[in-house]
C-alpha cells in the first residue's frame, strides 16, 4: 500500500473530508503507529537516555530534536504517567485548576521550529527535573520501509486518533482501539512464528527491521526472514 492509499482508506471508512491538514496528520501517524508496532515487537530501536526539566507556570516542555516516542519520564520514587489521547489530558486539566508537581503528561504539538512538546498536568509550580528515556527517530521510517504485512495494522492504529473528540464518540473510539489491539496481537503471533530469525532486545543505532524474502523450496511457512537496515 502507498501512503495515498492509506489516506483514501481512512477518509472513506471514517467519513472524513480530505484536507491538507489531515494528509499531514496521517503521514505523521503512519510513522508513530509503525514505531509503536516496532516497539511492541521489540525490534532493535535506539533508546536514548536523557533528562528533561519543567518551567514553573508553563504547561509544556520541549523534547529533543530526535524524539519520536516516549519510553519513560521519571525520577526516584515517581513516574509521570503518559496519556494517549487529547480528551484524557484536557479532561484532567478541566477538573484541576491548581498547579503542582506533574502526575500526567501527553506528547502533542510542535513549536515553530518543529520541536515536539510534552504537556503536563498539573501545570508545574516549580522547576522539576526528570529522567527522560525515549525512542530516537528512525531517519527513513516511511510506509515503503515498513513490512507489507504491517500495513493494515497501521491503518487500524491510526483510526482512534482521527475519530472526532466529541461526546457520543467514546464507544466508537474504544472499538477502534480494541480492533487495533486485536490486530496487533495477530501480527505479533505471525512475527514470532517458529523459524524466524529476528534481531530483538538490543539497542541498534542502525534501526534494524525485518524484510521478507521467499526462497525456493522454503520449509513450513514458505518464507524466511532477513534482517536489513532501512535504506537497503
Amino acid at each position: 500500500m502507498t501512503e495515498e492509499q492509506i489516506q483514501l482508506m481512512l477518509y472513506t471508512e471514517l467519513g472524513l473530508a480530505k484536507s491538507t491538514e489531515y494528509d499531514s496528520l496521517i503521514s505523521e501517524l503512519i510513522k508513530s503507529v509503525a514505531l509503536d508496532i516496532m516497539v511492541t515487537a521489540e525490534y532493535g530501536l535506539l533508546i536514548v537516555n536523557s533528562s528533561l526539566s519543567t518551567t514553573s507556570g508553563q504547561d509544556f516542555a520541549l523534547l529533543p530534536t530526535d524524539f519520536s516516542k516516549l519510553s519513560r519520564l521519571w525520577k526516584y520514587g515517581r513516574d509521570i504517567v503518559e496519556l494517549k489521547y487529547p480528551y484524557e489530558y484536557y479532561g484532567k486539566r478541566k477538573a484541576n485548576n491548581t498547579n503542582g508537581e506533574p502526575v500526567w503528561c501527553m506528547v502533542m504539538g510542535r513549536d515553530a521550529n518543529n520541536r515536539r512538546k510534552v504537556f503536563f498536568e498539573p501545570v508545574p509550580d516549580a522547576v522539576y527535573t526528570y529522567n527522560l528515556s525515549y525512542y530516537s527517530t528512525p531517519k527513513q521510517l516511511t510506509i515503503q520501509s515498513i513490512p507489507e504485512e504491517w500495513h493494515l495494522t497501521v491503518v487500524k492504529g491510526i483510526k482512534p486518533y482521527l475519530i472526532a473528540d466529541t461526546p457520543g464518540n467514546e464507544g466508537k473510539r474504544a472499538m477502534a482501539i480494541a480492533e487495533y489491539n486485536a490486530d496487533l496481537t495477530k501480527l505479533l503471533s505471525f512475527e514470532n512464528r517458529k523459524g524466524d530469525a529476528i534481531n530483538r532486545g538490543g539497542i541498534d543505532p542502525a534501526i534494524i527491521i525485518k524484510n521478507r524474502y521467499t526462497f525456493p523450496g522454503g520449509g513450513g511457512a514458505g518464507s524466511q526472514s532477513l534482517n536489513a537496515p532501512f535504506g537497503r
